[in-house]
């Protein structure tokens, strides 16, 4: 809703306070041209602007049990501000803002991706960020990009459809201040910087300005110094950041960093645009970007640059024209064309000549306050048009949601009971400990779901397995009382193969068996519980249950997935309708 005076209200969310000083003076150029902002962050911002500020505190990294309190914040908080808009920038942030902002229902909820965590992530780790990625993206109206490669990145994954995406004017996220960064160098400063930090005036020197972590490419670009020293005797790498306990280097990487006196580190700097003018060129190796700003920062002081060919990377340089790109990880091409251009000055001068116009034709920081000032008053001017804008598939949204959230979270919570199982499946029943079976998901489409063994393989003199009474284990049955056999089936959920709530599906046999109202009930995605599990599960006949299938499919809602899943609960505690009468668990179906 609009405001007194018709201001709309903008809620700006990110993790840590320096992004939010980033963006301080875009904020205040938001709330000049008629814009109430909300400010979200942890505590530390020192807030110059006239929006409200929250001091809410979010952790950068997994931390389950803090996440899950400063969603509560988050959402108590939205109810109470009611925001037009929420606008979150960081991976942390993105998703707690998100969920609050999708429960609470705020009409245009936009996710502001600088780039993907997950691409140099591997393991658990991986598959915990593209399941956070995919609920951050699942509760966005939009999804704005920061650069064409950053979408074209969310397309190859399949984290986001193409109708949902958007990049403001030509990407980034604030633009480039150019009268701050400029070719013309403070002779004065610079003097007073090469004494500081013991480089000789005629010195050949490097700049890399960002965290001092393996995902920025540190690793290599310390083996290409050494290899550059080689041939090149006058020559100084400057580091401009700090190193980072979420990605830290090896002991190796840093014992060559302290032991160099040709590698400074200049630390934290608050006033960065000083020392490109004491850099001969920048090096960015990174291995993952978003856009990149410290690109841009460099090719607006006039330097050319040497980056990887990594995503956000390829946006902010044209290689060959403003600096060159190498593969990710090359050391010795990040170290060649480093040497050609502290050779060929010439060409060096060219690069950052062409570097700077391309800054000030695409990336000026006023052109970019200015189309994102548009875009947020576009995405107002689309839902007041229509309400009904993003709500169309708003049910199927909010049950993905519940899906993917509930999935991750009980994950995580019954993994320790996951890993016992397994153990004892295994020293009872041997290999495989999971059983896997094709069964029929949504429309019919066929997805492997995933069980805890319960069963030996005893099979007659025929090679015939023996009926399921006879295989089934102690074990077995306990699990299957318990439920804890169906435990590995949150990864179907996560996967999207499944959902919490829903028909169970049975066997692909089955298929041909259902009569035309019977096998509606494929026409929503099959569950792990259901409205026929909670009301008689395996103890009632096919007809019943299929009838309560169908009376599910056509009363389906969000609250009634709420109270079939305590109804789950009740019935686990309980251990009711595990098995039908006479049977280990239920008769084969023949068709009605």
């Amino acid at each position: 809703m609009y405001r007194s005076g018709g201001k709309a209200l903008i809620v700006f969310a990110v993790t840590v306070p320096g992004t939010m000083s980033f963006l301080s003076r875009q904020i205040q150029y938001l709330i000049d041209s008629g814009f109430e902002v909300v400010v979200i962050c942890s505590p530390g911002w020192h807030n110059e602007t006239a929006a409200q500020y929250y001091p809410l505190k979010m952790e950068r990294e997994i931390s389950l049990v803090k996440d899950i309190l400063s969603l509560i914040r988050l959402t108590k908080l939205l109810m109470s501000l009611k925001p037009d808009i929420v606008n979150a920038g960081t991976p942390k942030a993105s998703l707690l803002l998100g969920i609050a902002a999708f429960l609470t229902r705020v009409p245009v909820r936009v996710y502001m991706c600088h780039g993907l965590r997950l691409e140099t992530a591997k393991g658990w780790k991986r598959k915990i960020l593209l399941m956070t990625e995919r609920i951050t993206a699942v509760c966005a109206t939009r999804v704005c990009c920061v650069s064409h490669s950053v979408k074209d990145r969310l397309l190859e994954l399949g984290l986001v459809g193409p109708a949902k995406l958007d990049i403001i004017g030509f990407g980034g996220v604030n633009g480039i201040d150019v009268k701050k960064f400029n070719p013309k160098k403070n002779m004065e400063d610079r003097e007073v910087l090469l004494q500081k930090h013991s480089i000789p005036r005629n010195a050949l020197v490097i700049g890399f300005v960002g965290r001092l972590t393996k995902d920025k490419g540190i690793p290599e670009a310390i083996v290409a110094f050494h290899e550059l020293k080689q041939s090149l005797d006058n020559i100084f790498l400057v580091l401009v950041g700090t190193f980072e306990e979420g990605d830290p280097l090896s002991n190796h990487t840093l014992e060559l960093i302290h032991n160099d006196p040709q590698v400074i580190l200049a630390g934290v700097i608050t006033n960065v645009s000083r020392y490109y003018h004491i850099f001969d060129l920048l090096w960015l190796p990174s291995h993952r970007e978003g856009m990149p700003t410290v690109l841009l920062e460099a090719a607006s002081s006039g330097l050319p640059v040497v980056a990887c060919q990594s995503t956000g990377c390829i946006d902010a340089v044209e290689d060959g024209k403003t600096g060159y790109l190498v593969p990710v990880g090359d050391s010795k091409s990040l170290a060649a064309c480093t040497k050609i251009l502290l050779l060929e000055k010439s060409l060096a001068i060219m690069m950052g000549q062409e570097a700077r116009k391309r800054v000030e034709q695409r990336f000026n920081q006023r052109t970019v306050w200015e189309n994102t000032k548009q875009y947020h008053q576009d995405l107002l001017n689309q839902k007041f048009k229509n309400t009904s804008l993003h709500e169309l598939s708003g049910q199927k949204a909010m049950k993905r949601m519940l899906d993917l959230f509930a999935g991750v979270f009980l994950l995580t919570v019954f993994f320790p009971i996951m890993v016992v199982v397994a153990v004892l499946v295994y020293m009872k029943l041997g290999s495989p400990v999971i059983f896997k079976q094709m069964r029929p998901g949504v429309h019919g489409r066929p997805f492997y779901i995933y069980k805890f063994r319960t069963m030996t393989e005893e099979a007659d003199k025929l090679g015939n397995l023996l009926l399921d009474n006879l295989r089934l284990t102690s074990l077995g049955s306990f699990l299957r009382r318990t439920s804890l056999d169906e435990l590995p089936q949150l990864f179907n959920v996560i996967q999207g193969e499944l959902s919490l709530v829903g028909p169970r599906p049975l066997l692909m046999g089955y298929l041909p068996l259902y009569n035309l109202e019977q096998a509606r009930r494929h026409n929503v995605k099959p569950g792990i519980t259901g409205w026929a599990q909670v009301n008689g599960r395996n103890a009632i006949s096919w007809e019943e249950k299929f009838k309560l299938d169908i009376w599910y499919v056509d009363n389906q809602s969000f609250w009634l997935d709420i109270k079939i899943l305590w109804m789950t609960v009740l019935k686990v505690v309980k251990s009711e309708g595990i098995s039908q009468k006479g049977q280990a668990t239920m008769e084969v179906f023949k068709g009605s």
